[in-house]
């Protein structure tokens, strides 16, 4: 997960995050989790995929096979996920989270919000949350945290009993240059 942005900055680049958006939103952030792309696959397959309502039709280009060479045109196929009730395994949401094609910044920032709503529910269950420390250790080397694990089983505890998520989302018009 080598990234160079705030690489320097105290806390590296979750600190960096962190401080700027308590900077500019004034929203105080306590921990983060930063995770590459084949760990977020992994994660999502490690938790037996999710279940995701898909409100309209996404259309765009799938590598054919995970296996394949992306580099290779050939290897590229136009795919269509259908709206209603999708189980994702983890290329899947990746897929769904990344997807550009007749798409914007503000649609894939709802779709990631539904996949990361979509794991939260997933880890609800008495059988999940004890699979949470097995989970920790197993990932370890695909994400970065400042959380140890004992903070982490204590918010983790905390799912179970959380009612509603609140979502925020900027649109174009909250942001001015």
């Amino acid at each position: 997960l080598p990234h160079g942005h705030g690489s320097d900055y105290p806390g590296g680049g979750g600190g960096l995050v962190k401080d700027t958006i308590l900077y500019n939103l004034g929203i105080p952030i306590d921990h983060y989790v930063r995770i590459g792309f084949s760990g977020f696959k992994e994660v999502v397959d490690g938790l037996g995929g999710v279940e995701v309502v898909v409100n309209c039709p996404i259309e765009d280009w799938r590598l054919r096979d995970p296996d394949l060479d992306p580099e290779l045109e050939s290897n590229w196929e136009p795919y269509l996920l259908v709206p209603g009730i999708q189980n994702m395994d983890g290329e899947l949401a990746l897929w769904y989270v990344r997807s550009r094609k007749n798409s914007n910044d503000i649609d894939r920032g709802r779709r990631q919000q539904k996949i990361m709503h979509a794991l939260l529910q997933k880890t609800r269950s008495a059988a999940s949350l004890y699979d949470l420390p097995l989970l920790w250790n197993s990932f370890s080397q695909m994400y970065e945290t400042d959380m140890q694990l004992t903070e982490f089983l204590e918010l983790a505890a905390l799912v179970p009993k959380i009612d509603a998520i609140e979502h925020l989302l900027l649109n174009g018009e909250a942001i001015r240059p």
